[in-house]
């Protein structure tokens, strides 16, 4: 957002030119992580008749964010939530 706000572009130069795929990628990053909150509290909310599927159902919930992690992890990166140099620990 600091390069958006520094840009003395128009609005619409800076929405539709210049910051566009930034705007789609955070988009995307967000839709991704709704999609696992709402997971994650339906999982919390449900009551299993077997309590060992509350695990299996937060062991897949993990599996899907680093399977999105190693997929395109950029978005992490720009937010600055992942240090450089982190994909190789994962």
């Amino acid at each position: 957002m600091t390069d958006y706000n520094a840009s003395t572009a128009s609005i619409k130069v800076k929405d539709n030119d210049l910051f566009y795929q930034a705007k789609i990628n955070m988009t995307k990053a967000h839709l991704k992580y709704l999609q696992f909150h709402l997971f994650r509290k339906s999982c919390e909310d449900q009551q299993f008749r077997d309590p060992r599927n509350t695990k299996l159902m937060e062991l897949v919930g993990k599996v899907f964010c680093l399977q999105e992690l190693l997929e395109d992890s950029s978005a992490v990166y720009d937010s600055g939530f992942l240090a450089p140099g982190t994909y190789r620990a994962m």
